[in-house]
């Protein structure tokens, strides 16, 4: 079922509330299947200004959530809340402890693992050779970037953590950004293999390469929080 032209309009609304509020807003799949920035309009022209992965330019109202046709999501901050630097670390920790090792009802069946299951669902595909070019190539390339900006965030508050009494904190998340960091390394491999989006062929000439390479990740799995 198709947007509706109501469902378009209330979106055109938001959106330009927000810019006038000086307000950007972030929206899904303005030129390709990513988040992007809108952060301006021309109701002259009727179009938007917005920037993704892919582009920066022009979005005509009518285009908003209306490249496939079947989705519209645009989102706006409201307000702020102070939080303090201890709770807000461990909030985002213990969110990444329990992405990696809990099960999340609705997000896992048959066809669909997140966390540390998803790399063993990954190597099992790569062994039945099911291997999928475009969703390997992508998978790939997101989840890398992922883990570099962990590598980043962990190192970043590490640094926060001065002093003897902090040491033990400081390195613990010294050690996690560095097996983030092999995580990181072992999927720029890949990443060579398989070109986003072109894909490769996994299932075909490069599979011994790319199944010792993930069979590689799952040694340390034991260490990786």
């Amino acid at each position: 079922m198709g947007l509706s032209p109501e469902e378009l309009v209330e979106a055109i609304v938001f959106v330009k509330e927000s810019i006038d509020r000086r307000v950007p807003v972030v929206g899904w799949d303005l030129f390709v299947g990513e988040f992007g920035i809108i952060h301006g309009y021309d109701d002259e022209k009727k179009i938007f200004l917005a920037k993704d992965v892919a582009k920066e330019g022009e979005l005509p109202y009518e285009q908003l959530g209306r490249k496939d046709g079947t989705e519209l999501f645009v989102l706006r901050m409201e307000d702020t809340n102070p939080i303090d630097f201890r709770n807000s670390l461990h909030q985002a920790l213990q969110l990444a402890v329990d992405h990696a090792r809990q099960a999340r009802p609705g997000l896992e069946s048959r066809h669909f693992r997140h966390g540390l299951n998803a790399y063993d669902a990954w190597l099992e595909v790569f062994h039945r050779k099911e291997v999928d070019p475009f969703g390997n190539s992508y998978c790939t390339s997101v989840v890398r970037c992922a883990r570099e900006f962990s590598v980043r965030f962990l190192l970043d508050q590490s640094s926060r953590w001065e002093g003897n009494t902090q040491a033990a904190i400081r390195q613990q998340m010294i050690d996690a950004a560095y097996q983030y960091a092999k995580v990181a390394d072992v999927l720029a491999q890949l990443q060579h293999l398989y070109h986003f989006p072109q894909g490769g062929h996994p299932t075909i000439r490069k599979m011994p390469n790319a199944q010792s390479l993930c069979w590689g990740r799952r040694k340390p799995r034991k260490n990786t929080a």
